[in-house]
């Protein structure tokens, strides 16, 4: 049954507003009016969308007497069709392309024109007399070939440092991008006595396999905006001469973490037994009692230990993602030849970041220090608002229907960069957002970017379309 509306005339509010249960209409008539009206019919559920419209459209027509309309919320709704009963599921969603870029947070106070690099410009941070080079940091797992989300983060940094490049030309800029090799091997995830393993992407070779494709397009944008790029493995943080004494405080206060995060700050060590390599995914077995040394333990061939003083030892400790992040910012925040900024996807911005970064990074450390700007590019979404995955836990034919509508680029970097003048579009694109940074601080769909990278002049080889099929690097 249809929920029940009674209208009663009531003159003291002076605009339509809303409350639990209740809200308001202009009336022009006096006195007092119930209607009630119950529908039991498809053909009774449409006659009331029209009624509803019609009295919305009084709204504006009568600016006098505002009625209160009481709706009984108790009352049981009328059935809507699920998508499955409709013979036009497949039909997409129809809107009026209009695109709107309304502000808050971020595009608040840095959107206005000018406003996002004026801020980073008069950092004194960024602005020593020591002209340090500015370098800005990228990373990703080579566990597949890029996709169109890690090409707009990507593309985002080359692009900021072009514009700050602009903003200190006597300065080195330059992006620094770091694979995350100690990130977990497709299959290499183990269960033994109820504790979970796994085999990081370095030690079984997958890491170089598909680093070709993140390489050739890193070298394409770093020649098309000429701006350099360094490509190192994690090694290059653990060879950072604070890496030690980090990793010597973060151990001797690990225990003052809240046990709720300790699962969710891993640091890890591969068994250092020829051919094996497994290390414990959440730490369960780690143990930090003794000064300087931390214990790991095998499933096969037991206790294992790091020594945190041995450089050797120390190349062997790799982290999950946000210890990982952790250890970077601190590093980054403490090094004293250069000024980092780091670009990152926008799914780690909000509570990941303060809950994984901000408020352990004093617990762990103490850590006093400057922390470098962090820069959220863009969150490109699939259709239904979520992020467009290449996780491990992204099932095979996640995303067939963008091969289906010949948008397999947007799945594999090698595709895209086969395409005519796809880099040029996605730099354009991207530039417009930095130029307008209202436009910067939000997410956007598959659909907008493919739109917006035809608009630039971006064009189909006749191969692509057939070049991905089943057999897609999204296989997990």
């Amino acid at each position: 049954m249809f929920s029940r509306l009674r209208f009663v005339r009531q003159s003291t509010y002076p605009s339509l507003r809303y409350a639990t249960g209740t809200f308001l209409q202009t009336q022009s008539s006096v006195g007092t009016m119930q209607s009630t009206h119950e529908m039991n019919s498809s053909k009774d559920h449409k006659m009331a969308r029209c009624y509803q419209r019609s009295r919305r459209r009084n709204i504006a027509r009568n600016a006098n007497n505002p009625v209160p309309i009481t709706v009984d919320v108790m009352a049981q709704p009328p059935r809507v069709r699920r998508t499955e009963d409709h013979q036009d599921r497949n039909k997409p969603l129809e809107h009026d392309w209009a695109v709107h870029d309304p502000i808050g947070g971020a595009s608040h106070y840095f959107g206005s024109n000018g406003s996002f690099m004026s801020y980073i410009a008069s950092s004194s941070q960024y602005t020593d007399v020591a002209q340090r080079p500015i370098r800005i940091h990228i990373g990703a797992q080579p566990n597949c070939r890029p996709h169109i989300g890690n090409l707009v983060t990507f593309t985002t940094a080359f692009v900021l440092a072009s514009s700050i490049q602009k903003l200190f030309p006597s300065r080195k800029v330059e992006v620094v991008f770091t694979f995350v090799d100690s990130a977990p091997a497709v299959g290499g995830a183990r269960e033994i006595g109820g504790i979970k393993y796994q085999v990081s992407l370095g030690r079984t070779g997958a890491a170089d396999k598909m680093g070709q494709s993140f390489e050739t397009f890193l070298q394409s944008i770093s020649t098309l905006t000429k701006i350099p790029v360094q490509i190192y493995d994690q090694s290059f943080w653990r060879s950072n001469p604070h890496f030690p004494s980090v990793m010597k405080k973060i151990a001797s206060n690990y225990g003052k973490l809240s046990p709720l995060l300790r699962d969710k700050l891993v640091i890890r060590a591969p068994c250092p037994v020829a051919g094996c390599g497994l290390t414990d995914k959440h730490g369960i077995n780690n143990n930090y009692t003794t000064p300087g040394t931390i214990q790991f333990t095998c499933p096969i061939h037991g206790a294992h230990h790091v020594d945190l003083s041995a450089t050797s030892d120390l190349q062997r400790l790799e982290f999950n993602t946000p210890m990982r992040n952790l250890v970077r910012v601190i590093l980054m925040g403490m090094d004293e030849t250069a000024d980092w900024i780091q670009c990152t996807a926008g799914d780690y911005a909000g509570f990941y970041m303060e809950q994984l970064l901000h408020r352990p990074l004093r617990v762990l450390t103490e850590h006093e220090g400057p922390v470098p700007y962090i820069l959220y590019a863009p969150l490109v979404q699939d259709w239904s608002g979520a992020k467009l995955s290449k996780s491990l836990y992204v099932k095979h034919g996640a995303y067939d229907y963008l091969i289906q509508m010949a948008r397999g680029y947007m799945l594999d970097s090698d595709l895209f960069m086969a395409m005519d003048h796809g880099l040029e579009g996605l730099v354009s694109l991207v530039g417009d957002w930095v130029r307008e940074p209202f436009r910067l601080f939000r997410p956007y769909s598959v659909d907008y970017i493919h739109c917006e990278l035809q608009k630039r002049g971006m064009r189909n080889r006749p191969s692509i379309s057939e070049g991905f099929g089943k057999g897609s690097n999204l296989v997990k």
